[in-house]
């Protein structure tokens, strides 16, 4: 548990919760290689963003995939973690289906994401191209 308490009940108002997620995203960044990489890859795009100066619904789109990529990796680092403490880090064959699974899910939001950036970007970056080149 990343927490350094032992508590297992629940929570008891909306400043405690806020304190445990901000615990969690913390434990993610400093666990999780790819999350580092996702979000150094959000930041590049977020600046892109401002310097194509997109549309407030291209905004949308763009901060709307974002937090998908982010939030299924804590999801698929949540599955990982949750599998090897029920397997105790022994291999099973079902337990390599779930983080099979779980990566797998990840794989698809960060190529739909993918995707989404080359058509939102990709017109705008060839007019910088046309541009530059006179």
């Amino acid at each position: 548990m990343a927490s350094k308490d032992k508590k297992t009940t629940k929570n008891k108002n909306f400043c405690e919760s806020l304190k445990y997620a901000l615990c969690g995203i913390k434990t993610v960044f400093k666990m999780e290689r790819n999350m580092r990489f996702h979000l150094f890859a959000a930041i590049m795009v977020i600046i892109l963003s401002f310097v194509l100066e997109l549309s407030k619904g291209e905004w949308l789109i763009i901060i709307i995939v974002l937090g998908l990529v982010l939030f299924s990796e804590i999801v698929n680092s949540s599955l990982e973690r949750l599998v090897d403490l029920t397997t105790n880090q022994q291999f099973h064959p079902l337990a390599k289906e779930v983080k099979d699974m779980a990566a797998a899910g990840v794989l698809i939001i960060a190529m739909t994401a993918l995707v989404i950036g080359i058509i939102i970007f990709g017109p705008k970056l060839f007019e910088v191209f046309l541009q530059i080149r006179g």
